[in-house]
């Protein structure tokens, strides 16, 4: 056989082996095959979406307590949501700090998050 001719026959028959893989199909010489599962990623089934809780008060002023020392400093209070919502920052620590210590306590700041969920 000519070179030409047997270098289109080997292309023909390599592209429609390639062609049958492709498809799934087995190719003319090739037995048939089972095909082969497809397994699809198990979906996690997740209750209906709450709304959000609110924070805990005391998480909250935990978080904010960057020193740990158990009272808000001006500079922590600055950066709770409840000092950021105020148009006065400032006058609404003076008016939580009761006692006049230029600190709030767990109690003062829970008492000013209860005045502003009113």
């Amino acid at each position: 056989m000519n070179r030409r001719i047997m270098g289109c026959l080997l292309t023909t028959i390599t592209l429609s082996m390639l062609a049958a893989c492709s498809n799934n199909e087995p190719a003319a010489s090739q037995p048939a095959a089972e095909p082969a599962a497809v397994v699809e990623p198990a979906v996690e089934q997740s209750a209906p979406a709450e709304a959000p809780k609110a924070k805990k008060p005391l998480s909250e002023f935990q978080q904010a307590d960057l020193d740990g020392d158990g009272t808000l400093e001006y500079d922590e209070f600055a950066g709770t949501p409840l000092a950021q919502q105020a148009s006065d920052p400032d006058g609404l620590f003076k008016e939580l700090d009761k006692d006049g210590d230029e600190e709030l306590s767990r109690k003062e700041f829970k008492a000013g998050l209860k005045q502003a969920s009113q």
